[in-house]
C-alpha cells in the first residue's frame, strides 16, 4: 500500500512569546514530525508531496532517510530568488536578505506584519494581493480559504506562527535543489503554467536533469495549481 505524506508549507505553531529557535533546530523539528508519522501510520516508507517552502523538508528528510521515500512530489516549488508570500517581488528579496543577515531588523518588520493580520480582514487582504493577478488562483484561494470558518483559522494560524516567517524564508531562499541529484528517487513536480515566480521552464530545466523526474503542467494556473 503506497501512502502519501504532505508536508505543511507551515511547519509548527509557535507562541508569539517565544522565543526563536536556530533554523537547524526548526528543520530538525519538521523531520521528527515526518517521523512521528510514519510512527503512528505503522509504515516502513512513504512518498512525499511537499508545496512551495516545505520542498526543502522532504529533500531533507530524503537524504537522511533514502530507504523510507518511495518518492517525492513537488507541487508550486520555489527558486530561492523571491518568495510568493508577498505581492511585491522586490520586498520578497529585502526580506529574504534581512533573514539571513539582519533578522533582529526583520523583527521589526514581522511585529508590524503580525499587527496587520490581527485585523480580520488584514490576513485577507494581504493573501488577496499575493495572488490577484490570477483569476483562477483567486478564485481557488476565495473558494477554499475564505469561508468563515476556515478564515479564522487561518488567522489565528497566521497570527501565532509569524516567527516562524523567518524560517519559511530561509527555505526559500536555500530550497535545497543542490542536494536532490544525490537522490535516487522518482520524483513529479506540478507546477502552474503561468508562475511568475519559479517559472515553468525553470522547472523543467531543474527535472530535465534528474533521471526519474518529470513535470505536470496545471493550465492557466500560477502558484496554486
Amino acid at each position: 500500500q503506497n501512502i502519501r505524506l504532505l508536508c505543511p508549507m507551515r511547519n509548527g505553531a509557535l507562541n508569539p512569546e517565544d522565543p526563536l529557535i536556530p533554523f537547524e533546530d526548526h528543520l530538525d523539528h519538521a523531520l521528527d514530525g515526518i517521523t512521528t508519522a510514519f510512527e503512528l501510520l505503522g509504515v516502513d516508507t512513504c512518498s512525499l508531496h511537499a508545496s512551495g517552502p516545505s520542498s526543502r523538508i522532504a529533500i531533507e528528510f530524503a537524504r537522511r532517510n533514502p530507504r523510507a521515500v518511495d518518492g517525492n512530489i513537488f507541487q508550486s516549488i520555489m527558486d530561492g530568488k523571491s518568495a510568493h508570500f508577498f505581492s511585491s517581488p522586490n520586498l520578497a528579496a529585502s526580506i529574504s536578505n534581512l533573514a539571513v543577515n539582519s533578522p533582529l531588523t526583520l523583527n521589526l518588520v514581522l511585529k508590524f506584519l503580525n499587527k496587520k493580520i490581527q485585523d480580520p480582514r488584514g490576513h485577507k487582504k494581504l493573501l488577496t494581493n499575493a495572488f490577484k493577478k490570477n483569476p483562477q488562483d483567486l478564485a481557488l484561494l476565495e473558494k477554499e480559504m475564505f469561508s468563515p470558518e476556515f478564515s479564522e483559522r487561518l488567522r489565528f494560524v497566521l497570527s501565532n506562527s509569524t516567527y516562524t516567517l523567518l524560517h519559511d524564508l530561509r527555505l526559500v531562499a536555500d530550497p535545497g535543489w543542490d542536494q536532490i541529484a544525490e537522490l535516487n528517487l522518482p520524483m513529479l513536480f506540478i507546477h502552474g503554467e503561468n508562475d511568475k515566480i519559479c517559472t515553468l521552464a525553470s522547472v523543467k530545466k531543474l527535472a530535465g536533469q534528474l533521471q526519474q523526474a518529470r513535470v505536470m503542467t496545471i493550465e492557466g494556473m500560477e502558484r496554486l495549481p
